[in-house]
């Protein structure tokens, strides 16, 4: 990420042996902090936030050199990690929710749509994504935006930190402002998409995301 110029926690030491890292301290004040303010320009911090993920997404290298000095291959975020992810939902919400008797049947029928949803992404794993991008995870830092929270980063959908930025449920935000931010997103990116199988791979994996 700092070759790319993506401010990110800088490794000081480590004793992996003993399970030990040392990394940079960023602060204490994150995005969703200053949003906790009433007069703050939303739209404004979104547009900078944008670039930052426009630039994590131009992250082309698929292999990262760790502190040990070995190479380490990002994964894939495949549909079947998709649908295991999704199923979580089935099996530590359901349960609280569902009478016993019914659980089985809601099960079964949400599975149905869960693999149906998955089904109906279109675009291909082709962009490094971060995987929890969303204002919790980027701090303030001498008036810059840093990103925390990376370690579970993977090669998929150039939809999915998106969807993650704008559908946080942490966060109140109007329909507008999303509408905007989604705008400003597909102005500012330069790569070629498809914006009608964007639009349906942003709103999948935002519920999806979201289960």
């Amino acid at each position: 990420m700092l070759k790319n110029k993506i401010f990110t926690p800088k490794l000081l030491s480590e004793n992996f042996s003993k399970n030990f890292i040392e990394i940079e301290d960023l602060g204490t004040k994150t995005i969703f902090d200053i949003f906790k303010k009433k007069k703050v320009d939303k739209l404004k911090i979104y547009k900078k936030i944008l670039v930052v993920l426009i630039k994590l997404q131009n992250i082309n290298s698929r292999k990262i050199k760790n502190f040990k000095k070995k190479y380490y291959k990002i994964p894939n975020y495949s549909k079947k990690l998709i649908f295991k992810e999704a199923n979580l939902f089935l099996d530590w919400y359901v349960p609280q929710v569902i009478n016993k008797n019914k659980i089985p049947k809601v099960k079964k029928d949400l599975k149905k749509i869960i693999t149906s949803l998955i089904k109906k992404i279109q675009l291909p794993n082709n962009t490094f994504v971060h995987r929890d991008f969303h204002v919790s995870n980027l701090m303030i830092n001498n008036n810059k935006i840093s990103i925390i929270d990376s370690q579970d980063a993977v090669y998929g959908n150039i939809a999915y930190d998106l969807a993650s930025l704008i559908d946080d449920v942490r966060l109140k935000t109007s329909k507008d402002l999303k509408k905007m931010i989604y705008k400003n997103y597909l102005n500012l990116n330069k790569k070629k998409i498809n914006k009608i199988k964007f639009k349906n791979d942003f709103e999948i994996l935002s519920v999806l995301r979201n289960l």
